[in-house]
Parts: structure tokens; C-alpha cells; sequence
């Protein structure tokens, strides 16, 4: 069998209760993640330039979409950086009409998480669209999981050390808009099926963790090639004969 549908599920139903229980954009630049999920499903891949200054960097930009998505940087401002305070309790959808037009912080970076998290985003501004957009990131971070424990075990070693890696960063990040979650599930992935593809046969299972791993990592981040290509050479180096895949 190529995943264990239980084991997806399990992780799955751990990512949705940790979706579901975080306050609104919880996640570091989980706003900016949400206006680039939006505006990539709905064609506004990168965006214009922002306004060059100081404080901002090159990977801002300002995206054509519902001005309202703007609204999404004024929810956690009244817990944001307050540990002494509780998260508030405002609708997304409560925020009167936005005047500019929505700007984030990640404009340029790759489409792929973004892509995934913005199938979500179909009740547009609206608390229901943060929700799904977590949801369905976190569908594809649990099957990049459950690959990762597939192949491993393929090798003869437990998953549990797999699954004990996850608390609580991966689950955390995983539930969230972040590229993080993708790229570091996809990072687990790639790492069981690279090494167990040097110390048993090659199957399925270990044949997806590799690929679809691998292309996680790549797509999460600018930086994701380089940090694809570093995995797959110390795994290189780890595994007991050249991988075959």
C-alpha cells in the first residue's frame, strides 16, 4: 500500500484541531501568507512594487485583489507582540471597506504554498476563508508526513521517531498558512525517502516521499533549490550505496 489512509487521517485530524483552535492569523506573517494565497488562486501571481523605502524589503509587493483582504494586517493587532494579552475576537469579515489595495510582505516568494493554502480563500473575506486555507494546506503537510512514515518504514525502523519530530514546530507551522509547514513536512519526506532508498527496495512509497518532498521543499521558499539540493547531498553521503530512483 502506498500510505497508510489511517495514519494520514490521524495526522490530519491533529492539524485541523490545531488549525481550528489558533486564534486568527496566529502564525508569523500569517496575514501577508493569506493575501498572497488569495491573490495567487485569483491570478496575481507577484504583484506590483511596493512603494520603495526603509522599512520595507524587496519581497513586499501590492496585489489587484479585494481591497478588504487588506484587513487581514489589523486582526492581530491587539495581541500581536502583547504577551500579556489575550487574542481578540474580530471577525475578518467585521472590518469596514479597506482604501488601498492589499499589500504583503511575501509577493515574491514561489506560488506553490501559496497556490495550495488559496483554494481555501473561496468565501473571500471572510473568517471561513482563514480556516479552509489552513485546512487544506494542512491536508497536503499531513500526506507529505504520512509518506515520510511509509518510507521509513520500508527500512525496517519504527515511524515513531518520524511522528515524535513533529511536536510541536512541524504540527504548529503545518496548521497554519506558512510555507514553513510545507517546507518542513516536505523536508521529512525527503529525508525518509532518501534514506531509505539506500538500505532497501525502492517502492512506491519511497519513490513519492522523494518526489513529492522534494518538490515541496523547492516551491516553499526562494531559497528552496539550495536547500534541496544540501539534503540530498549529506543524504547522499548518510545512505550505504547510491540511491536508485
Amino acid at each position: 500500500m502506498l500510505i497508510t489512509p489511517l495514519l494520514w487521517v490521524s495526522i490530519f485530524v491533529l492539524h485541523v484541531a490545531w488549525a481550528l483552535s489558533m486564534p486568527l492569523f496566529s502564525s508569523p506573517d500569517e496575514p501577508a501568507n493569506f493575501i498572497k494565497s488569495a491573490a495567487v488562486v485569483r491570478g496575481e501571481w507577484i504583484g506590483e512594487n511596493y512603494p520603495a523605502n526603509l522599512q520595507v524589503s524587496y519581497w513586499m509587493t501590492v496585489v489587484d485583489i479585494d481591497p478588504r483582504f487588506a484587513n487581514a494586517h489589523s486582526v492581530p493587532t491587539c495581541f500581536a507582540f502583547k504577551s500579556d494579552q489575550p487574542a481578540c475576537d474580530i471577525p475578518l469579515q467585521g472590518f469596514g471597506p479597506a482604501e488601498k489595495s492589499p499589500a504583503t510582505n511575501v509577493g515574491r516568494y514561489p506560488p506553490l504554498a501559496p497556490m495550495i493554502a488559496g483554494l481555501g480563500t473561496v468565501f473571500g473575506v471572510d473568517d471561513r476563508s482563514v480556516f479552509a486555507a489552513r485546512i487544506v494546506l494542512a491536508a497536503v503537510c499531513s500526506l507529505l508526513i504520512t509518506l515520510g512514515v511509509t518510507a521509513i518504514r520500508r527500512r525496517g525502523v519504527s515511524g515513531v521517531a518520524v511522528l515524535l519530530a513533529l511536536f510541536p514546530g512541524t504540527i504548529f507551522f503545518a496548521s497554519t498558512m506558512s510555507p514553513s509547514g510545507l517546507e518542513i513536512s516536505g523536508a521529512i519526506a525527503l529525508w525518509c525517502g532518501l534514506l531509505t532508498a539506500g538500505n532497501a527496495d525502492v517502492d512506491r512509497s519511497v519513490r513519492w516521499a522523494f518526489l513529492l518532498g522534494g518538490l515541496a521543499v523547492i516551491g516553499a521558499r526562494p531559497i528552496g533549490f539550495f536547500v534541496y539540493l544540501m539534503i540530498v547531498g549529506i543524504g547522499m553521503i548518510l545512505v550505504e550505496r547510491p540511491i536508485d530512483l
